[in-house]
């Protein structure tokens, strides 16, 4: 099994995935789901799907995912940016979509990420271009700089994503037992 769709189920823990180590693409959204667990075995998984589930933060665990390309984690209650730095240990991530998390509100998450995984060439639907990889590296790229950074307003230099990606996109505040989200 090389593909495997588990969205729309109503899961909330990740698990029972052992004998399905072959897994290449796995999809969980739209789901229960709060912690990312284990997929520490799938070592040949390259797309994860955690779109629309209650995933808080990003474990630096993930980095054993170490074929992991795609990661689609939009619309999740992901609020400490701390949690992007371990999305660096992942050396083949290209493809990123994170929008639709509190993070992302009132933190340059687009330019952290674009700093730290240094292999990103898609965040949110939007090509990550030469000029967003030079001015991550100007804002990031000193322990002056960072600190600098840290003291500056939230949400200066943000980095905003695509009008597709984000426009008809309605907040939402989810729980456990809040009804299904449309």
């Amino acid at each position: 099994l090389e593909d495997l769709n588990l969205s729309h189920n109503l899961i909330e823990k990740i698990e029972n995935l052992e004998k399905n180590w072959k897994l290449r693409d796995l999809n969980l959204a739209e789901n229960r789901i709060r912690r990312i667990e284990g997929l520490d075995h799938l070592k040949f998984l390259e797309k994860l799907n955690l779109n629309s589930n209650f995933v808080e933060t990003i474990p630096q665990t993930i980095g054993r995912i170490t074929n992991l390309r795609f990661l689609r984690i939009s619309k999740n209650q992901l609020s400490n940016p701390d949690d992007i730095t371990n999305l660096r240990s992942l050396p083949k991530l290209t493809n990123v979509n994170i929008f639709g998390n509190p993070l992302c509100e009132n933190f340059d998450y687009g330019m952290s990420l674009v700093f730290h995984c240094k292999t990103l060439q898609f965040l949110d639907g939007k090509h990550v271009s030469n000029e967003m990889r030079t001015r991550s590296r100007e804002t990031y790229g000193s322990p002056e700089k960072r600190q600098a950074r840290s003291k500056s307003p939230k949400g200066a230099g943000k980095f905003t994503t695509p009008r597709s990606a984000s426009q008809g996109r309605s907040k939402v505040s989810p729980s456990p037992t809040s009804g299904r989200r449309k």
